[in-house]
C-alpha cells in the first residue's frame, strides 16, 4: 500500500493531507508552533470534525509524543553523533535510519523487519512524501502520525 503526503501550499511546515493510491483522502494534518510548547501537529478524519491522534512535542526537547485515543503510543526522537541519520521510535521499538541527503528512510521493527519506506520528493515547493507500507495489516494512522513526528525532528535538527 502506498500513502501520499503533501504539504499544503501556504500553510505551516506541519500541514499536510494525506492520500491513498486511489487519491482518495485518508487524513488532514494541521500543525502548529508554539513558542513556549513546541511544535504541535493534529491528524483529522477527511471531513475535519474528528481529531483521530495528537503529536506534540515535549517542554524543552527534542522528543515528540504520538497520542491516539488518549494514549501515547509512540515517542520518537533523533539519536545523535550517528553517520546516519537514525531516529528511536520507544514504545513500539521501532527504529528510523536515511540518508538525509537523499531524503529516504526506512522503519522497522526491532526484528529489522520493514514497517514503511518514506521518501521525501526533492526538489518541491512544499514537502512532499511517499509512504510505501509493504503489509496491508500494518496500522497506517500510526505510521502517518510517525512520519509527521520524524518531519518535524527533522524540521528542527538538521
Amino acid at each position: 500500500m502506498k500513502l501520499y503526503m503533501t504539504q499544503d501550499k501556504g500553510t505551516l511546515k506541519n500541514t499536510f493531507t494525506v492520500y491513498n493510491e486511489s487519491e482518495e483522502l485518508l487524513y488532514r494534518v494541521k500543525g502548529n508552533i508554539g513558542m513556549y510548547t513546541g511544535t504541535r501537529s493534529y491528524i483529522y478524519a477527511p471531513d475535519e470534525t474528528q481529531e483521530i491522534a495528537f503529536i506534540k512535542q515535549r517542554f524543552a526537547q527534542y522528543k515528540w509524543d504520538v497520542i491516539i485515543a488518549g494514549q501515547t503510543v509512540a515517542t520518537i526522537s533523533k539519536k545523535w553523533f550517528s553517520p546516519r541519520s537514525k531516529y528511536r521510535v520507544e514504545i513500539l521499538d521501532w527504529k528510523v535510519t536515511g540518508r538525509l541527503l537523499f531524503h529516504d528512510y526506512k522503519i522497522t521493527d526491532n526484528r529489522d523487519n520493514t514497517i514503511a519506506q518514506l521518501q521525501k520528493k526533492a526538489f518541491r515547493l512544499s514537502d512532499s512524501f511517499e509512504i510505501s507500507m509493504d503489509n496491508p495489516e500494518q496500522d497506517a494512522l500510526l505510521v502517518v502520525a510517525v512520519v509527521v513526528a520524524i518531519d518535524a525532528v527533522i524540521g528542527q535538527t538538521s
